[in-house]
């Protein structure tokens, strides 16, 4: 039996969550501007996919909104 969409994502989040952060943290240098760039480029990414995006789309997601 397959997940249900709102599992998977959770399920997801909490493998991936800390490095993305991380990585938004080192990207913009504030903790409340890597907040908001995270939340932007998770939405925009699963939304791209309809699904569960790969990790390298996250990162690079992630990396535009914060130059922008």
């Amino acid at each position: 039996m397959p997940e249900e969409p709102a599992s998977e994502w959770e399920t997801w989040i909490a493998e991936n969550a800390s490095r993305f952060l991380l990585f938004a943290r080192q990207q913009t240098r504030c903790d409340h501007d890597a907040e908001d760039v995270l939340q932007d480029a998770l939405v925009e990414s699963w939304q791209r996919t309809g699904g569960r995006p790969e990790t390298a789309l996250v990162f690079a997601t992630i990396r535009r909104r914060a130059i922008d």
